[in-house]
């Protein structure tokens, strides 16, 4: 019976890394920093095939976000921005975006 019952060795993703359908390759766009393990968790997800991109508006921050990428082992844009002004990154939109800190979304993903 036991051997139906074994429990997998495959390890588990943190819930938001999952939830949020983020593949290797992909673009991502990083709103604010307020959980850096899973930022680092969703830069390494993307990998050194796709793209992190971190928009932060202290220079705190920032260098926290630069941590982050190192952390995880890919390269990352970090861009210091006012919430309230345009976006700085490529027109190209992100295929992942995580603002669940400020609960604000670029003018881009507004449908």
């Amino acid at each position: 019976m036991g051997l139906f019952f074994r429990r997998s060795q495959v390890g588990t993703e943190p819930l938001p890394l999952s939830m949020s359908g983020i593949r290797a390759g992909e673009r991502l766009l990083q709103i604010g920093l307020d959980d850096a393990p899973i930022a680092e968790a969703m830069a390494a997800k993307v990998g050194l095939n796709g793209r992190a991109l971190f928009a932060v508006d202290t220079e705190r921050e920032a260098g926290r976000a630069r941590a982050v990428a190192a952390g995880a082992g890919v390269l990352a844009d970090v861009h210091l921005v006012s919430y309230a002004s345009g976006a700085p990154w490529p027109p190209a939109a992100p295929q992942a975006h995580d603002g669940h800190r400020r609960g604000c979304a670029p003018a881009s993903f507004e449908r």
